[in-house]
């Protein structure tokens, strides 16, 4: 019996969001022999479209996509996955990773937007890079010194954003 292992991403279906590099790392992952990987992903939109390269790349078995209310359903499902990945093409300030890192969950995005400043530089790959992604997904994932590193930085880190410091900040901006 496989081990298996849940990636989540959330994100409006669109090609901004990189979900069909999601989905070719996802076909790179489940070459694995011993492992087997779910991508679980949370968003409005065409999923015919994505179901569809999902079966191209022969992992409609590993895939789901669903719509959930804002607020617990979404921490709920949060807390099924094992890891995170945005691999956005452009992107504002995702809140669903910031959501995600305060769960303590690993995450790995692109250089897009506002990505970078929530994640370190290695669990940084290139826009459309799906082989790094999922070359970092195993790597965190099979680990669990770095799992559990990555997750208390993560979570250390969303407190950053969470809503006091925000609305301190935005206070002091508007008062200069």
């Amino acid at each position: 019996e496989k081990f298996v292992y849940k990636i989540g991403l959330i994100g409006f279906l669109s090609e901004y969001k990189g979900i069909d590099i999601a989905i070719k790392a996802l076909h790179n992952l489940n070459k694995s022999k011993t492992h087997k990987y779910i991508l679980s992903i949370l968003g409005t939109g065409d999923k015919d479209k994505y179901y569809s390269l999902a079966k191209k790349f022969e992992v409609i078995d590993y895939i789901e996509i669903k719509t959930l209310p804002a607020g617990y359903p979404v921490i709920n499902w949060l807390d099924t996955l094992d890891i995170y990945i945005q691999p956005s093409k452009t992107e504002g300030l995702p809140r669903g990773l910031i959501e995600a890192m305060s769960r303590a969950l690993p995450a790995i995005g692109t250089n897009a937007g506002g990505i970078p400043e929530l994640i370190e530089d290695k669990y940084i790959i290139k826009k459309g890079d799906y082989k790094k992604l999922s070359y970092i997904i195993e790597k965190i994932l099979l680990n669990k010194y770095v799992y559990n590193t990555i997750s208390a930085k993560n979570f250390e880190k969303a407190k950053e954003y969470d809503n006091t410091i925000l609305n301190r900040k935005r206070y002091e901006f508007y008062k200069n």
